[in-house]
């Protein structure tokens, strides 16, 4: 219980650094020799490494950082994989961290790397930005990577060692952005391939990949008779593949239908499918899919529809969306397929209604630092007085029940579209695990939509409730807690940032003559989500979330623009205007 809930509250939780100056300067320069003690009484130093190594790598984390402990499982099978020729060291930057901490911290996570301690903060303008963070010091001495983030796939490690590990490296070669290694092996079909593969029988939509080298292309499938176009960005994380068409609607009614699959997709904020019409969402999937077919109502007129995946997952796997028998239908058929899409029962707030008889709820008083750590901030909890109970989620019309995860403490998320439906909302039944669970609704990348949340705790009796709330009373003596009969839950709203307001950037795009563009793509990320926003006709689009200093990136130009794909901005907590610019081709 406790580990399922603090996976999904201390995922948000990040360490704000002050930015340091552009230490991608360092790029391609000599790494100054150095000498540092290790934690089992040695001495790590770089030139005496090079003379037996043709690479080092320098991991810069900390014993209290959660991304550090997800990157050691695949920085550790790297290194032993290529132990012979690269040299890795994990060093400590945390003043916080003794010796005995760091050797508790191998211990508890099977690592046998060679670790240290930063005493003379010889890594410390590279830390500024956060933790991890790693160098790659290559063959010649040179920093020839500087990477900000883990990195948690074997396969990217892997990737990674052989560009510096191969004959044809002569001299250093800057590698700017690790996440574009390979990328330039991957095919682009040509048009008629995938027109071939993608449509319906007898359709004659065109299918193009985009002319933007950023965004990675869909290439054709064959499986079991079936043939279709496959996203290729499955192992390039914080990427986007792309394919588009153009269809021309007709007067009196037309959709545009497609089957598709979605494989392993990781959770909410790992990846994301989206249909777009004419530049702006229109559909979105956050989840596994197994073969589904959809229709999408279009008003007369030309359109251009694309098809994005968008990778932030780290699985070491297929993670991709296929799409396949895409058709415009107009007139019966299109009634008839846009009839087979199931309705969602909708009502005024977003919310978690019990509908079982005889439930309790625990009002609180005072805190507790363990509740707090164990379960987070803004819960309710409920005793159930039944192993089971039947609950409904009801959800906003600008909801869509494809983008609002459910975390319970028993299951992998899934989507409320999985659920079934009454005439008023989502229908589940609670169950108990040796006598409590938990489950959390998260509205995510909405279209047009906040994110929100709701949840609670629940215990299938008082007995239960009573052995944990008090042992709460021995170690917090200012905390209390009494039972009272059930009214209904006192924080339907999203608790996970009940004590911040909100912030509206607004962005401006020009091209080099000061002109607004229309249907550029900006990407804004936080340390553990990215959300893309798209300008309208006046050059300008709109950002509204919880203050914070959101990393901004152009991620798509409409044709004939191109862009600095390096480029990086960051917004201030507080609302503001910032002007980005592209190139008029």
């Amino acid at each position: 219980m406790r580990k399922a809930f603090m996976c999904f509250i201390l995922i948000a939780i990040v360490l704000a650094f002050p930015f340091a100056d552009d230490i991608t300067s360092d790029l391609g320069k000599p790494m100054k020799d150095f000498s540092i003690r290790t934690v089992d009484g040695g001495t790590f130093t770089l030139s005496e490494q090079l003379k037996t190594h043709d690479l080092v790598f320098v991991n810069n984390w900390a014993t209290w950082c959660t991304w550090c402990e997800a990157e050691f499982p695949a920085l550790q099978a790297a290194a032993d994989m290529y132990a012979d020729r690269v040299a890795v060291i994990a060093v400590s930057c945390s003043p916080t961290d003794s010796d005995e901490d760091i050797l508790a911290f191998s211990e508890d996570n099977d690592l046998h790397l060679t670790m240290a301690r930063d005493d003379y903060g010889i890594f410390s303008k590279y830390v500024e930005k956060g933790v991890p963070t790693s160098l790659v010091i290559d063959r010649f001495g040179n920093i020839a990577c500087v990477q900000i983030g883990a990195i948690t796939s074997d396969k990217l490690f892997e990737r990674l060692f052989k560009y510096f590990l191969r004959e044809n490296y002569p001299a250093t070669k800057v590698l700017e952005n690790l996440k574009t290694l390979g990328m330039e092996k991957i095919s682009r079909q040509s048009s008629e391939e995938l027109s071939k593969a993608a449509n319906m029988k007898g359709g004659k939509l065109v299918f193009r990949n985009s002319d933007n080298t950023n965004i990675l292309p869909f290439n054709t499938y064959s499986e079991n008779g079936r043939t279709g176009l496959v996203s290729t960005n499955s192992e390039h994380t914080e990427t986007i593949s792309s394919v588009l068409t153009n269809v021309t609607a007709p007067v009196g009614g037309s959709a545009l239908t497609f089957d598709f699959e979605i494989n392993e997709a990781g959770g909410q904020e790992m990846t994301l499918f989206e249909v777009c019409v004419d530049g702006n969402p229109v559909k979105r999937y956050g989840a596994r899919r197994e073969l589904s077919s959809y229709a999408i109502s279009l008003t007369p007129g030309e359109h251009e529809i694309s098809f994005n995946f968008y990778n932030n997952s780290s699985y070491d796997g297929d993670c991709y969306v296929r799409i396949s028998n895409v058709g415009l239908r107009s007139g019966y058929s299109a009634r008839q397929a846009l009839s087979a899409i199931p309705s969602t029962p909708v009502a005024d707030d977003f919310e978690i209604q019990l509908l079982s008889h005889g439930i309790e709820m625990i009002r609180t008083s005072g805190s507790s630092s363990i509740l707090e750590e164990v379960f987070g901030d803004g819960l309710d909890y409920v005793i159930l007085n039944s192993d089971k109970a039947e609950a409904r989620i009801t959800v906003t019309g600008a909801m869509d029940p494809d983008m609002v995860f459910v975390i319970s403490s028993f299951d992998t998320p899934e989507t409320l579209g999985e659920f079934k439906t009454d005439d008023k909302g989502f229908t589940f039944t609670l169950e108990t695990h040796d006598g409590m669970g938990g489950i959390i609704f998260v509205s995510y990348a909405q279209i047009n939509v906040t994110d929100s949340a709701t949840g609670f705790i629940y215990f299938s009796d008082r007995e239960t409730a009573a052995n944990l709330f008090d042992a709460l009373l021995y170690f917090d003596p200012d905390f209390s807690y009494e039972i009272v009969p059930f009214t209904g839950f006192t924080t339907p709203e999203n608790y996970l940032s009940e004590d911040e307001s909100e912030s509206t950037y607004r962005i401006k795009v020009v091209d080099q003559y000061g002109a607004p563009v229309s249907g550029v793509a900006v990407n804004f990320c936080s340390d553990t989500t990215c959300r893309p926003v798209f300008t309208g006709s006046d050059g300008y689009a709109v950002y509204t979330d919880v203050p914070y200093n959101y990393h901004m990136q152009i991620i798509k130009v409409p044709k004939g623009y191109s862009y600095d794909r390096y480029s990086d901005y960051f917004t201030s907590e507080e609302s503001g205007e910032y002007e980005l610019r592209v190139t008029r081709n």
